[in-house]
């Protein structure tokens, strides 16, 4: 690959690792959906899959023409809130041009990932003009680059760490895990990127006698708000790295530059107020407030499994950091680095693991950095190499594959072992079976906007995918008193149990139908005997409408 100053790394360059890159993630899906257990069907994903029902259901809703979200995994009432916008949009075009919501949600999962793919090209251009060889390195170990939990399963010390391994298991932590299971998480990570990118950009011009350009800023707030309409967790990631940026720029001319404070604060404010709404305004309703307070509950991986998280692009990125500050290179990737790893482990947040997501951009770039302009050139004026030279006819390029080998093996085995669950998973949260998906379909289409179902977990999991009303339990955080409703169910469905404290639980939670499936027969006995009248009775699914 050319170094001259004119050379910039291209669409063409990348073309085949991108195309590597959609076929390890996409190998899983085609698995499941063209091979699934008999008589099953994929759910859909593999991480997460509770959640892949709120982002199903917000589809839907969209499509019922709706424009905030409305929970409906619970019967208490919670009130609508601006989020999942991105699903609510999507569900409008879903609409007009006809389709499932999961066919649209991985339709879209696929166009963000590629968004993103190309916004990471535009951020090594930026940082790095003129250099390709350099652009590619950090391209490559933004995308491929993860830690070393493969190292520490093969040596099988993997239960000897904390919290596990995030490289191999963590749905924030690297760019792959983020693009391979939901589409805000893919498109979080790049509107993220062209955040910095229109940041960068404003700032530039500042000290060479010219004007920060207010076209950048305006760029910057648009990319900012959406930004967080997406991936509610980076506003104040991207607030405060923007924050630390300008504050630094202030003390490195030692004034401070008013108008290109001005322009930040046309980026900054509609971050706050957003993170003013999310942070104090759905609080507001009790029920959002114990989800938040007491529910959500994702802590960030203990220092020894981030460590183990990063990997190799850690030490290269420690290599770079001393290099890249006498390089005066701009101070934003450190600072997003530092203050995103100041989130991460704030004490007084207990979801603050969500931070994660984005936080491998700025240490592959810094770890390219020091791969290219001090590892790489150190190694070649090593006694050694004259030998290594004489196995190899490109031993400089070879040493660079080196060192690629060591970051992305995470990524590959991440895809075969996800892979592996397709091929191995017989049941739910994998698959699900075709008769129950019939049977929810067919209830949906009896039920109205103001029902509420009675079914166990898996299926009231499912249920809001496609039935216009509420589910009485179906979802880890979206439920309210999962635990205690769980147990409810339970006791429903014990022979023990008598007709009158099915009667009272059905007239305190104004239940208008009860599902009674496979999942629901594990519990007990569904021929027990249920008030209501049996409407549906096909594959060994029963459901019944409860008249009042």
């Amino acid at each position: 690959m050319p170094e001259n100053s004119d050379s910039q790394l291209t669409l063409r360059v990348i073309l085949p690792w991108v195309l590597l890159f959609l076929a390890l993630m996409s190998l899983p899906y085609l698995v499941a959906w063209l091979g699934p257990p008999a008589g099953k069907v994929f759910v859909g994903t593999f991480v997460n899959p509770d959640d892949l029902s709120t982002y199903l259901a917000a589809i839907r809703q969209g499509g019922d023409g709706r424009w905030l979200y409305h929970f409906s995994f619970s019967p208490e009432p919670w009130q609508p809130k601006l989020m999942l916008l991105p699903y609510l949009l999507l569900g409008k075009v879903a609409a007009v041009l006809g389709g499932s919501g999961l066919f649209w949600f991985h339709l879209l999962r696929l166009t963000a990932v590629l968004f993103t793919l190309l916004i990471f090209l535009f951020w090594v251009r930026t940082l790095f003009p003129g250099r390709a060889r350099l652009q590619f390195t950090a391209w490559f170990l933004i995308v491929y680059g993860s830690g070393i939990g493969w190292l520490v399963a093969i040596l099988r010390l993997a239960e000897r760490v904390p919290g596990g391994l995030p490289d191999l298991g963590g749905p924030e932590w690297s760019v792959f895990m983020a693009m391979f299971h939901t589409p805000h998480f893919a498109l979080g990570v790049g509107l993220e990127v062209l955040l910095f990118i229109c940041v960068l950009k404003m700032c530039a011009p500042e000290g060479h006698g010219r004007k920060p350009p207010i076209q950048w800023a305006i760029a910057g707030s648009i990319v900012g708000v959406a930004l967080g309409l997406t991936y509610v967790y980076h506003l104040p990631v991207a607030g405060l790295v923007i924050g630390f940026y300008l504050l630094a720029r202030a003390w490195q001319q030692r004034r401070i530059p008013w108008r290109l404070w001005g322009y930040g604060l046309l980026i900054l404010l509609p971050l706050a107020l957003l993170l003013i709404y999310y942070a104090l305004l759905t609080n507001q309703d009790p029920y959002f407030a114990a989800y938040t307070q007491q529910e959500h509950v994702i802590p960030p991986p203990p220092p020894l499994a981030a460590l183990i998280g990063i990997g190799f692009l850690g030490l290269m990125a420690l290599v770079g950091l001393r290099a890249w500050i006498r390089a005066q290179l701009t101070w934003l990737v450190p600072l997003w680095v530092a203050a995103n790893v100041l989130l991460l482990y704030l004490p007084i947040v207990q979801f603050s693991g969500r931070f994660a997501l984005g936080l491998m951009v700025p240490i592959a770039t810094l770890a390219a950095w020091g791969l290219e302009e001090v590892i790489l050139p150190g190694l070649a004026k090593r006694p050694f190499y004259t030998r290594f030279s004489q196995w190899t006819p490109t031993p400089y390029a070879t040493l660079r594959r080196v060192f690629f080998f060591l970051v992305i093996p995470s990524t590959i085995i991440l895809s075969l072992l996800v892979t592996k669950t397709a091929a191995d998973a017989q049941d739910f949260p994998t698959y699900l079976p075709a008769t129950e998906i019939t049977a929810a379909r067919w209830l949906a289409q009896q039920a109205g906007p103001d029902d509420l179902v009675l079914a166990y977990y898996p299926m009231g999991n499912y249920l809001p995918r496609v039935l216009p009303g509420k589910v009485f339990l179906g979802q880890l955080d979206y439920t309210t008193d999962l635990e205690g409703k769980v147990a409810l169910v339970e006791q429903f469905w014990q022979p023990e149990t008598s007709l009158a404290w099915r009667q009272a639980l059905i007239e305190t939670w104004h239940i208008d139908y009860i599902y009674a499936g496979q999942y629901e027969a594990l519990l007990g006995d569904t021929a027990v005997p249920v008030p209501g009248e049996i409407v549906y009775n096909r594959d060994g699914v029963m459901i019944y409408h409860v008249i009042r």
